[in-house]
């Protein structure tokens, strides 16, 4: 298994023609790296050089029915589809529960399995029922699937749930962009949860000329939140911070240990996204 990134046209089929895949996956479309793709088209182009390039060498590619970009970018070629609610997919799931871990059912022909993750968030399902779908087209039994769904603890700082001696944490600061942010306020503001929630944010990197309005969304969305306490770090934000409300800006990781240190938090639930480049899995410790 290859992993590829990108965050220029032409770096996907650069990583092709180096590895040259028989198939492939491409997991999702988001606002990300727009700085060095320049615009929202131009990122959906490189996305789709994986698809060009096993086309072109008669692969396989295996598709989110829910995405449409990816359906229609997939058109004509061999691929397995996979989503959720949809018995005529190749593989399929229904989401049961996501406060905070995520639960959901699949099937392998007449039989039907639970799967208790320790991913937070329902927008990792896409994630799990891709991996089902690969996992049954290479011959993997269904109880050895579900186990290694169930089994996987993240530890990287990536829809990972852990709970301190002070606060309950959700630490999803390995990268951001618009797409997953949104998808993460989303999901920690349906949570039900008896104690205040606060959202740590750090700032979303290589947006380029769609920074400050991207930035300007999320801010618009905390307005209309309860949430007890609202820290927003990176330079971006510095003028984009309503003046009244719970919010704190700081600008940078280590002005927010700080103010951790000298003023600690106790009994909250936190969120913690941002991406990697802010360096916010620094402040888990103060929490």
């Amino acid at each position: 298994v290859v992993e590829m990134g990108a965050n220029h046209p032409g770096d996907i089929r650069q990583l092709c023609e180096i590895a040259e895949p028989d198939y492939g996956l491409i997991t999702n479309v988001g606002k990300a790296h727009l700085e060095g793709f320049g615009t929202f088209e131009k990122l959906v182009a490189t996305k789709g050089e994986l698809y060009d390039y096993i086309r072109a060498h008669e692969g396989k590619v295996f598709v989110n029915r829910e995405s449409k970009i990816l359906y229609d970018l997939s058109e004509g070629m061999d691929r397995i589809l996979y989503g959720r609610d949809d018995p005529s997919l190749f593989a399929s799931g229904t989401l049961s529960d996501a406060t905070p871990f995520m639960t959901f059912d699949w099937r392998f022909f007449d039989r039907s399995y639970r799967v208790r993750t320790r991913l937070v968030g329902e927008y990792n399902f896409d994630n799990a029922i891709a991996a089902v779908a690969v996992c049954k087209f290479f011959g993997i039994d269904a109880e050895s699937i579900s186990n290694a769904l169930e089994t996987y603890e993240p530890r990287n700082h990536r829809s990972q749930f852990k709970r301190t001696e002070r606060n309950d944490l959700i630490i999803d600061a390995y990268n951001a962009n618009p797409t997953s942010m949104k998808a993460s306020l989303d999901f920690f503001s349906s949570i039900p949860s008896s104690m205040p929630k606060m959202v740590i944010l750090g700032e979303m990197k290589e947006l380029g000329a769609i920074s400050e309005e991207e930035h300007l969304k999320v801010v618009d969305f905390l307005k209309n939140q309860a949430y007890k306490r609202v820290y927003l770090v990176g330079n971006v934000f510095r003028k984009l911070i309503p003046a009244d409300g719970p919010y704190r800006f700081f600008e940078d990781v280590e002005s927010l240990i700080e103010s951790l240190i000298a003023e600690p938090v106790t009994g909250h639930y936190i969120l913690l996204k941002g991406s990697h480049a802010v360096h916010l899995e620094k402040a888990v410790d103060y929490l």
